[in-house]
């Protein structure tokens, strides 16, 4: 359930945000997910990009390196998967690493296949 502006304010004041949320089905999807970005940032960093993948993200690799795209990736795997469990006020946080990080790789990919 979705807390008011009000409710998180008075989970604060009783010292309750930083407890965990229960786990359910919204945890367990956030979980495989980060471990998901985890796994694939992994092989970002440690696989050798082969050349028709760097000619793809072309430009993606003109802001980032494949290696520091593979720790973006890592980081909101992880980051994601806290999410799961906390902060009990808030559920999307963690739907939005996830969907931000997948429409930028998307996006730059798109963009580097098209032109």
């Amino acid at each position: 359930m979705y807390r008011s502006f009000k409710q998180s304010v008075a989970l604060y004041k009783r010292g309750e945000l930083w407890h965990l949320r229960p786990w359910k089905r919204h945890s367990l999807v956030l979980m495989v997910a980060g471990v998901a970005y985890v796994i694939i940032g992994i092989s970002y960093i440690l696989a050798e990009p082969n050349p028709s993948r760097e000619v793809a993200l072309q430009y993606a690799i003109n802001w980032f390196s494949l290696d520091a795209w593979g720790w973006w990736f890592v980081v909101s795997g992880i980051i994601t998967m806290i999410s799961s469990r906390w902060p009990p006020v808030s559920r999307t946080w963690g739907y939005t690493v996830l969907t931000g990080l997948a429409s930028a790789w998307g996006l730059f990919y798109l963009v580097g296949i098209v032109f």
